[in-house]
């Protein structure tokens, strides 16, 4: 492996490390928000969550840039290794979703603000992240899994022969 692939190789392990942690840190602080009453409490939970917002954003951009960067530069190619198509599609099949959700993210991040009180339209906007994608987060937290897993394994996925 040549020098830019390990490079991106390694970007795009850190951007992986950050993107999933900041996904569990926002489904921690999400759920602790539903059972809030303190309005100082609540404050401080949107405050992380908005700062958590620009986290994914730049943890999303570092994977999405260093991937495609990995794979035009690195040894494996789509077309003959079979567990790397997996893991590209697994990842790369949710850009539409995720352009979404960081356009949320990023109305959220810079309408909120921390010193003023907390608005319902600003709680609406949130949970219209939340509410608007259903299951749909989760299977895409599941589907970057697998194709760590799958990056990690490399399982057999051959080629189909002539029929």
């Amino acid at each position: 492996m040549n020098k830019a692939a390990k490079i991106a190789l390694y970007f795009l392990a850190l951007g992986a490390a950050l993107l999933l942690g900041g996904i569990a840190f926002q489904m921690i602080i999400g759920i602790s928000l539903m059972s809030v009453t303190n309005k100082s409490a609540e404050l401080f939970g949107y405050t992380l969550m908005s700062r958590g917002s620009i986290l994914l954003i730049v943890a999303y951009g570092m994977v999405f840039l260093s991937g495609i960067a990995f794979w035009l530069l690195g040894p494996y190619k789509l077309r003959d290794d079979r567990w790397f198509l997996v893991a590209f599609l697994c990842f790369y099949i949710w850009v539409p979703i995720d352009i979404y959700t960081i356009l949320l993210d990023l109305r959220f991040a810079m309408q909120f603000d921390p010193q003023g009180p907390l608005t319902e339209e600003m709680k609406a906007l949130f949970m219209s992240r939340q509410q608007s994608l259903g299951p749909i987060p989760l299977i895409m937290l599941l589907a970057y899994l697998t194709a760590i897993g799958i990056i990690i394994f490399k399982p057999r996925l051959g080629k189909r022969g002539p029929q």
